[in-house]
Formats: structure tokens, C-alpha cells, sequence
């Protein structure tokens, strides 16, 4: 019954401390709200007063600059007079300009001031009216004495009214400069008087409440430790919590610990009270705990931290704790109260996303096409190692925005707007032949694809994407279309040819002349063998650039293949009158030899056809002791045989290496253009159009043989000059080094 009195004896006092406290408070912040609004119109008047002050001070130095300018303009008239200088001149004309420049200046500066604009009103003219007089001056001849004498005089006149009635103004701003330069003193001395009354009072009131406060607090700490001491007695209610709970006294042993923590670990009460809490951790839990020891004691809480408890049966319980430190009066640490919870479940998920996570990475990062992720806003946030590689940029470039950089401006304007409507409205999208500006120099062309991924109430979580690189299948599908193209045109021309002459023929137009119709016959056959082998160059080409012709390589003699290409094309050289000269050395190459003797023959077959009759074409296979630079004219190749009896050419191969073999063709025809020597391996493609109807050719000759050398892992290249005939080349590996390089392997 004492104890209940005592309480409430004590819960009144507190109560009407609390009352005196709220009400001190409340005098005391009307109390320095009164200082505070009358410090703040005081301020406000001393801002006021300050800039009134600065602007007399500007008025009083724009009437000043109004005098400067007419003087200087007075000192430039002068001496221009005197001396004609045009230096001088200008010293008048900034004059008379400074002037104008300050009347307007002081015009708008007393603008407030209704007697100064009356001053004002009438210096404007006697200015205006002296600054015609000193312009009269500056025109009139250095002898004109007479009219200067007259206009100096009224110039004197001049100046005199407008020196009184600028003074008259200076007198005016100075008079105010004193009455404002006096106000703030006297607003400041209302200002200390309004702080020192209002200060003092709220300064005993607060040393009140201070007082009061104090009482509070020490009445609010006894309050506390008896909630403490009580909430320890009722401790046992929480035995059935769905969390642990236990209390460590200061040396860390277990003082209390409640059922559901016991039955997580499997031991009774008894065997564990008294125990080293630490004992129960793993020794991983244990160097946490340690460490985090300190810090506890210091900010006297902990929350979030993960322990490894080890339970009877030897299982491992992942626990998170949130633990609180209790001290006693004096501060010091004297025991903690400790929360525990079952994170075995988020254990088990965490692993199952990391897993998850491990998995999509490894997935991601193996995957033949690029895979990037973005926020709803367009942010990417990863990239795997392809997206990368067809984009040009690292990892670090490709998060955020950075990757727009990569993107072809042409394309990145209309890209990021459809990407900001497709994320408002939630969908996937497909943007097709994007061009990235890739970090070598080409462009590449992608198409990436985005999918959003929503939560329940269909708001963008992320995006994911994928990114394809097109470059090579457009380039393909460009030179299918290409060359289906041109194959229909080539064909359709000898087709034409054909169906026109036997059209002819079957209509009887030339039954009565033999002649004619024997040449229509003979149209027709011509343009079938152009056919014909337009076909089997056209497959031939076909085969090649699909990699479906295995060549078969063994050790070959270049003479031998040299001599078999020379004695076959020999009968077509006659025919046309055209000798072929032989250079060759016995040496071992490793090829296909039906494929060798195709090139050769393709080759000799062109020389021949270009060749005017009478003319030579030389043929030769030497040993080339370096590698040599590529320049496209005709010159001097540095080898181990001599050249042929023709105009000299240095080869020029993309640096095969070296030692090879070097095969040569040379006519003297009429040569090829510089601008032609590199497209005239390309399918369908001539020196002249008007070639394929004179001299038979197909257009795929040299493609072939480009596509057959390239197989044989040799490099072939023509060089010309107009007028002095044609040199074609091409390498092969020699037997010594194939052998080297398969035994390296």
C-alpha cells in the first residue's frame, strides 16, 4: 500500500512538472518569436537603409562621371585642335559618349526623386546644347580664330549653368546620404535594446526548464530501470514465442534462454544456463561475434546478424540476431538481450538463387548470341561476353546509358523512342538491323530483341534482351541477291542470242539464203558453248564458295603441272597466232594438280585472248628467295631464276610466307587499268563489258582461280600498265614447309 501512495505522490509531481514545463516552453518560444519577428523587421530596415545608402553613393558617382565626361571630351577637343591627331579625336568622341551613357544612367538612378529629375530636366539641354558647340569646334579649319573665339565663350556659359546645377544635385544626394547613413545607427540601437530584453527573459525561463528537464530525466531513468527490472520478471511469458530469445550477462554466459530457442537446439534448460553462449557457435560465428563485441557494447544494439548455432544432434542452425545491451546507471555494460530467428528456409532459398544465378551466368556467358538485362527505365545492368563482342565495348562501357554511345547515331534517335514506348506500354520488341559502331572500325548490324518481365500488377521489373549479329548473314544474303542477279542476266544474254536465231531459222526467214541461215546456225552454237560454260563456271564458283570440293593435296612438280597447262593451251595459242614461252624449274609443291592446271589454264586461256596476234606470252615458276610488296605496276621480282624477256614487275602478294613458289603469267596485251586490278577476281566482273560477246569470257575465270589458290593457302594478284601487257601471280606452300608445319602440329 506504501509502495501504490508513493507512486502516485510521485506520478502527481510529475505531472505538474510536466505542466510547468510545457508552460515555461511555451512563454519562452512566444517570447523569443517576438525578438525574433522584431530582429527580422530591424534587419529588414537596416537591408533597406544599406541599399538606399548605396545608391546615393551611386547617384553622387554618376554625377561625377557625367563632369569626367565632358572634361575628357573638353581635353580631347582641345588638343585635337591643336594638333589634328585623330588619337585625340577619340579621346573626344569616348568623351561624349561616357556623358550620354551617365545622363542616361542618373536619369534611371533618380528616378525616385522628383526634384532631381526637375535638376535633370534642365542640365539635358545645356549638355546636349555644349556638346553641339564642342562638335562645331572639331569641324571648324585650324585658321577659323574668330568662330572659335565666339563658340568658346558661349562654350564657357555653357558649362557654367551645367557645373550649378550638377553641384546643385551633389548637395541634394549628399543631404541624403547623411539623414540615411543615421537611420540604421538608430534602428541598431531598438534592435540591441528589443535582443537584450527578450534574450534575458527566455534565458531565466529556459534555466527553469533546464532544471525541471534534469528532474525529468533522473525521474524518467528510475522509471526505466523498474520497467527493466520488471520486464525480467515477466520474461517467461515469452517461452512460446515463434522467435528465440536468451540473455547474456556481462562475461557472455547464458542467464536466461526461453523454450523455443531450447527446443531449436535440442537441450533442456540445464544444460546450457551458466554456459559461454560462444560455445554453442561455429568457429566462423564465433570470429564474428568477437568482432562485433565491441561495437555492440559501444552503440549498446545490434540487429541483422547472421550465427551459426550448433545444435545437440551436430546440425548447424543458421540464426539471425537482434540483440540489445542493458547497462546500469553508470553506463556500464551488464548484460544483452538477444532475438533470434529461423533463417534456415531464406538459407535454403539463397542457395537456390545463387545456383539459379550461377547457372543462368555460366548459361549467359556460353551462349553463341549476345544477352544483356536493363531496369524499366533503359538502364543496362549486365551484358554477357558475345553482347559484348558484337557491340564493341567492355563490361563497364555497356552498363547504364554508356552503350548508346556504340550505337550509330542514324539509328539511335528513333531506337531509344521506340524502346520508351514498348517500356510505358509494357511489351516486347524486335529492332532490326541496328548499327553498332563497333571499336575496329565496322559497322556491325544487329537485331536485338527485348522481353519485360512484370510483377503482379503488370509493372516493369526489368527487361531482357538478346542481341544477334547480322552483319555476315545480310552480307550473304546481299551477294545472293547479287549473284543470282547477274546470273540471270548472264544467262538470259546468251539465252536471247540462242532462241533469236533459231527463232529466225524455224520462221524461214532465211530459207532462201544459206549463207545467212548457216551464220544463224552458227550463232546458235557459239552462244549454247558460252552457255554451256557459263554453267560449269557457274557451278564450278558455286562449289568452291560453298565448301563442298574437297581438294585433294599431294606433293606435285610445278614444272610438270607448268608444261601439261602449256602443251593444252598450245592449239588455241596457234590459233590466234600466239607464242608461249616456258621458264620453269624443277621444284615440289603441295596442291591438287586438277585444280593447279584449272588456274593455269584460265590464266594462260586470258592471255591469250588479249594478246594481238604475233604477240608472246610468258609463262614461269620460280623459287622467290623474300616476300615481296605489293605495289600493282609492272617491275622487277627479286627470284632465284631469271626473269622472262619482258618488260620487269616485283610481285606484290599479301605476304605469304616465304620461302614459296611463285607461278607467273604474262602477255602483252592491252593491259589493265589500276582501279581494275583488284575487282577483276570478283565474280561477273570485267575489264570491258563488250569482252564476254568478243573474246567468249564468262566473268567467273579469275574468281575461280581466286577461290582455288585461296583453298591451297596461296594469295594471287595481277599487275598492269596500260599498253605494255598484264602479269598475273600466284603462290603455293612448298612440299619442305607443308611437311614442317604438319610435323609442328
Amino acid at each position: 500500500m506504501k509502495q501504490q501512495f508513493s507512486r502516485f505522490i510521485a506520478s502527481r509531481c510529475w505531472l505538474q512538472d510536466k505542466l510547468l514545463l510545457r508552460g515555461g516552453l511555451g512563454i519562452s518560444l512566444l517570447l523569443l518569436c517576438g525578438v525574433g519577428t522584431a530582429s527580422y523587421l530591424n534587419t529588414r530596415q537596416l537591408a533597406a537603409n544599406r541599399y538606399w545608402v548605396e545608391h546615393t553613393y551611386q547617384v553622387l558617382g554618376t554625377i561625377q562621371d557625367v563632369e569626367d565626361g565632358l572634361q575628357n571630351a573638353e581635353r580631347g577637343r582641345r588638343a585635337y585642335r591643336l594638333t589634328q591627331d585623330q588619337e585625340f579625336l577619340q579621346i573626344y568622341r569616348q568623351g561624349i559618349q561616357g556623358t550620354q551613357a551617365s545622363l542616361q544612367r542618373l536619369d534611371s538612378l533618380t528616378a525616385d526623386n522628383p526634384r532631381q529629375q526637375q535638376r535633370l530636366a534642365l542640365v539635358n539641354p545645356l549638355i546636349k546644347q555644349r556638346m553641339r558647340l564642342l562638335q562645331q569646334s572639331i569641324q571648324l579649319p585650324p585658321t577659323a580664330t574668330e568662330e572659335q573665339a565666339a563658340l568658346t565663350r558661349q562654350d564657357i556659359q555653357m558649362q557654367q549653368g551645367i557645373q550649378t546645377l550638377l553641384k546643385t544635385m551633389e548637395e541634394e544626394e549628399q543631404t541624403l546620404l547623411q539623414q540615411r547613413a543615421q537611420a540604421p545607427n538608430i534602428a541598431l540601437s531598438v534592435t540591441n535594446l528589443f535582443n537584450i530584453l527578450g534574450y534575458g527573459f527566455s534565458f531565466a525561463l529556459l534555466t527553469l526548464i533546464y532544471a525541471l528537464l534534469e528532474q525529468e530525466i533522473r525521474q524518467r531513468q528510475r522509471a526505466e530501470i523498474a520497467i527493466k527490472q520488471y520486464v525480467d520478471e515477466v520474461e517467461d511469458l515469452y517461452n512460446h514465442a515463434p522467435c528465440g530469445y536468451h540473455s547474456l550477462d556481462a562475461e557472455g554466459r547464458l542467464i536466461r534462454i526461453n523454450d523455443t530457442e531450447l527446443k531449436w537446439l535440442g537441450y533442456d534448460r540445464s544444460e546450457v544456463i551458466g554456459r559461454l553462449y560462444t560455445e554453442l557457435l561455429t568457429p566462423n560465428s564465433q570470429q564474428s561475434f568477437f568482432s562485433n563485441f565491441p561495437k555492440f557494447v559501444e552503440q549498446g544494439w545490434i540487429n541483422n546478424l547472421e550465427f551459426e548455432v550448433k545444435c545437440k544432434d551436430g546440425s548447424i542452425l543458421p540464426v539471425e540476431v537482434n540483440a540489445t545491451a542493458l547497462t546500469d546507471a553508470a553506463g556500464q555494460y551488464i548484460r544483452s538481450r538477444s532475438t533470434l530467428v529461423d533463417i534456415r528456409e531464406r538459407k535454403r532459398a539463397e542457395t537456390a538463387l545463387r545456383t539459379s544465378e550461377a547457372k543462368f551466368r555460366s548459361l549467359s556467358e556460353a551462349a553463341p548470341i549476345g544477352i544483356f538485362m536493363a531496369d524499366a527505365q533503359g538502364y543496362i545492368t549486365y551484358t554477357n561476353r558475345r553482347a559484348q563482342e558484337i557491340g564493341g565495348f567492355s563490361l563497364d562501357e555497356s552498363l547504364g546509358y554508356s552503350w548508346m554511345q556504340f550505337i550509330h547515331p542514324d539509328d539511335s534517335e528513333w531506337m531509344l523512342a521506340q524502346w520508351q514506348a514498348d517500356s510505358v506500354a509494357a511489351q516486347g520488341s524486335i529492332y532490326n538491323d541496328v548499327r553498332f559502331l563497333h571499336r575496329n572500325g565496322i559497322i556491325r548490324y544487329v537485331r536485338i530483341q527485348t522481353a519485360p518481365i512484370a510483377d503482379a500488377s503488370d509493372q516493369v521489373l526489368l527487361v531482357v534482351g538478346t542481341i544477334e549479329d547480322i552483319t555476315e548473314s545480310r552480307r550473304v544474303a546481299q551477294m545472293k541477291s547479287e549473284f543470282v542477279s547477274t546470273v540471270s542476266h548472264e544467262l538470259r544474254t546468251p539465252l536471247t542470242a540462242i532462241r533469236g536465231a533459231l527463232g529466225l531459222l524455224a520462221a524461214g526467214v532465211y530459207e532462201r539464203k544459206p549463207e545467212k541461215a548457216k551464220r544463224m546456225v552458227q550463232v546458235a552454237a557459239e552462244q549454247s558453248d558460252r552457255l554451256v560454260r557459263l554453267i560449269n563456271d557457274i557451278l564450278d564458283f558455286q562449289r568452291l564458295e560453298s565448301g563442298k570440293v574437297q581438294l585433294v593435296m599431294q606433293p606435285c612438280n610445278a614444272a610438270d603441272l607448268l608444261q601439261q597447262a602449256v602443251e593444252t593451251m598450245r592449239p588455241s595459242a596457234e590459233e590466234h597466232q600466239i607464242s608461249l614461252s616456258l621458264t620453269a624449274a624443277p621444284m615440289q609443291v603441295w596442291a591438287a594438280p586438277d585444280a593447279i592446271l584449272q588456274t593455269l589454264t584460265n590464266l594462260i586461256s586470258n592471255a591469250i585472248k588479249f594478246s594481238d596476234p604475233g604477240g608472246v606470252v610468258w609463262v614461269g615458276v620460280e623459287m622467290a628467295a623474300r616476300e615481296p610488296c605489293r605495289t600493282g605496276k609492272m617491275g622487277e621480282i627479286n627470284s632465284s631464276s631469271p626473269s622472262p624477256p619482258s618488260p620487269p614487275s616485283p610481285p606484290s602478294p599479301p605476304s605469304p610466307p616465304s620461302p614459296f613458289v611463285l607461278f607467273t603469267v604474262q602477255d602483252q596485251g592491252r593491259g589493265i587499268p589500276a582501279d581494275k586490278l583488284e575487282i577483276i577476281f570478283e565474280q561477273f566482273q570485267q575489264v570491258d563489258a563488250s569482252d564476254s560477246r568478243q573474246r567468249g569470257g564468262t566473268g567467273l575465270g579469275l574468281a575461280i582461280c581466286r577461290k582455288i589458290i585461296e583453298q591451297h593457302g596461296g594469295k594471287i594478284w595481277a599487275e598492269s600498265a596500260l599498253g605494255q601487257g598484264s602479269r598475273f601471280y600466284f603462290t603455293l606452300p612448298i612440299v619442305s614447309q607443308v611437311s614442317h608445319t604438319d610435323a609442328d602440329e
